[in-house]
């Protein structure tokens, strides 16, 4: 949402109008010309009210009293509800009403959502008291959805006008006023809450109506009408609205607006930027003061310059610092030959703006702490925002030291997202039993990690998360691979079969653990396992003896070998 700047415009103030019944207060629009805002957030964040009747009900009266709503009001078209409802949220809620949405306290937007039990709309009462009559109005506003109902259709709130003697927005005699209708934006099928402040969930409407008698101490009504659509309906809000209304009914003397935009596409952590403005035809006197600019999350960010002439200008914005929005309008005519229709008027397009780096949050390892030969070493580096590796980087890889040997956990997934992955794959040679490490030639400056603004992080990268990683990518073997016959001569002696069962170049410290995992039927040995903490090189059990009590008796046993990454088989 736009926060509306205000040191130019005149003050207005909230006073009951002789022509005002119970509803409430209409607002006192008291000089031609002269730009209202309402950004709305005013309208309550929290608490529960109780409305009596279907309306319509002024939000300048109780049960809301709120001093800076003059002239809005709410009301129950139809429905089955006997009583209005206000509620407030977050898009959440599927019942129908009339909503104060947002995400913070101090940021709404004013909403409506309709059901069989309630259909809504939402309007603005003003009592001319310029001292003229005035045949023109023109603004715009900010249609934001914060619901998508889920019914796949297209839900439409339909905007009316009307001039006379009014007691609130239940005007009768109400004309069409197509340029002030909006639709939801999101209508694809599956419902679901959405955040109205995203500018992909938002429209600006702009309006520009002529033709009316709007005669001093009359009162003109700007509605717009919700409806029970057709499945879950969606809920939609208007905030940042602007208006203004003028006594000239020719504006023969003013040239259109073809076109204002950012000449940016898309996120940008640029200091400047610019914007193009059209209008249809020639003018002069153009300057940075007749320009507005709306900012969200930003600060300091200003119009510095505007450049150009005729029907061909150019706009610098200085971005300022921080991430957020901007959108850029035109608000007067001062010093312009001719004037410009239709003010004011803002930029179509949203401008995102990021200078803010992305921030590591983790390097983690997605493994078991123990790895052999054709594990996946895998090494999750996350953030707090989509990031990807840049393509220029000149390190496509995290170095890691596998005992004494440098390998690379190379870039595998990730990129436009929170997470990007490394990998790499232990081989036959890889041996760490302490624990792997990054390398030390690692620098963390050659690995560039870029956010869609194209901010670099700055990465802090340790080794304390995978140390206590171990690796042994050499497959266990034993001396003599084959498979061994032993014979017994008498039945006085045992045969120690220990020395068929060596193994070759352990490492030291190697916990290694014999097993007789297919004993004899026939021959009886001493112990069916045994473990031996290897001190390196060829390494064979304490004494394993069988014996027989027939000599001619023959059977087979078969032991497996382990040492905690690979084992083998001997029989």
């Amino acid at each position: 949402m736009k926060q509306s700047l205000c040191l130019w415009l005149l003050v207005f103030q909230a006073v009951y109008s002789p022509l005002r019944a119970q509803s409430g207060s209409s607002l006192i629009y008291s000089q031609a010309n002269v730009i209202y805002q309402q950004n709305f957030n005013g309208l309550p964040s929290s608490g529960s009210f109780v409305l009596v009747g279907k309306g319509p009900h002024a939000f300048l009266s109780t049960p809301f009293a709120i001093s800076s709503m003059a002239g809005w009001e709410m009301i129950q078209r139809s429905g089955s509800s006997l009583n209005a409802v206000f509620s407030i949220g977050t898009g959440s809620s599927t019942a129908a009403g009339t909503y104060s949405v947002g995400n913070t306290n101090n940021d709404r937007a004013l909403g409506t959502q309709s059901a069989g039990t309630g259909i809504y709309a939402v309007g603005l009462i003003i009592t001319n008291q310029t001292g003229k009559t005035l045949h023109t109005i023109n603004g715009s506003f900010t249609a934001e959805q914060w619901r998508k109902g889920g019914s796949g259709n297209t839900n439409t709130w339909t905007g009316k006008i009307g001039t006379g003697v009014f007691n609130g927005i239940n005007a009768s005699l109400l004309s069409a006023a197509p340029s002030l209708n909006f639709n939801s934006i999101q209508s694809s099928t599956g419902a679901g809450s959405l955040n109205g402040n995203n500018p992909e969930n938002q429209s600006i409407i702009q309006f520009n109506i002529g033709g009316l008698t709007w005669k001093n101490g009359e009162q003109l009504v700007l509605l717009w009408e919700d409806s029970d659509e057709g499945g879950g309906d969606d809920l939609m809000a208007i905030d940042d609205f602007s208006f203004k209304a003028d006594s000239d009914s020719s504006a023969n003397n003013q040239v259109l607006i073809d076109s204002l935009h950012s000449t940016t596409s898309g996120v940008t952590n640029a200091d400047t930027i610019q914007y193009a403005f059209k209008p249809s035809g020639d003018i002069t006197g153009l300057s940075t003061q007749n320009f507005v600019l709306h900012t969200q999350g930003l600060g300091n960010a200003a119009i510095t310059e505007v450049t150009g002439s005729g029907t061909d200008y150019h706009i610098k914005i200085f971005t300022g610092n921080g991430e957020g929005k901007m959108v850029l309008g035109i608000n007067n005519n001062d010093n312009l030959i001719p004037g410009l229709a239709g003010l004011p008027f803002f930029s179509i397009d949203t401008q995102l703006i990021d200078k803010i780096k992305p921030i590591q949050i983790s390097l983690i390892p997605l493994n078991d702490s123990i790895l052999k030969k054709g594990d996946t070493l895998t090494l999750q580096l996350s953030f707090n925002e989509s990031v990807h590796l840049d393509s220029l980087s000149p390190l496509q890889s995290i170095p890691i030291q596998i005992s004494n040997q440098i390998k690379q956990a190379s870039y595998w997934k990730g990129n436009h997202s929170n997470n990007l992955f490394f990998r790499y794959i232990i081989e036959s040679t890889d041996k760490d039993l302490d624990g792997i490490q990054l390398a030390g030639s690692y620098n963390p400056t050659q690995i560039v990690i870029k956010d869609p603004a194209e901010n670099s992080s700055e990465l802090s990268v340790t080794s304390g998360s995978i140390q206590h990683i171990r690796i042994n990518g050499i497959p266990i073997h034993y001396q003599n691979d084959g498979d061994s016959t032993v014979l017994q001569c008498n039945t006085r002696d045992s045969i120690d079969i220990a020395p068929i069962l060596a193994i070759d170049s352990t490492g030291n410290g190697e916990i290694l653990t014999w097993k007789i995992t297919e004993g004899s039927v026939r021959w009886n040995g001493n112990q069916s396992s045994f473990t031996k903490i290897s001190e390196g090189g060829i390494m064979q059990p304490a004494s394993i003896k069988y014996a027989v009590a027939n000599i001619q008796s023959a059977d087979s046993i078969l032991v497996s070998v382990s040492n905690g990454f690979t084992d083998t088989q001997k029989k």
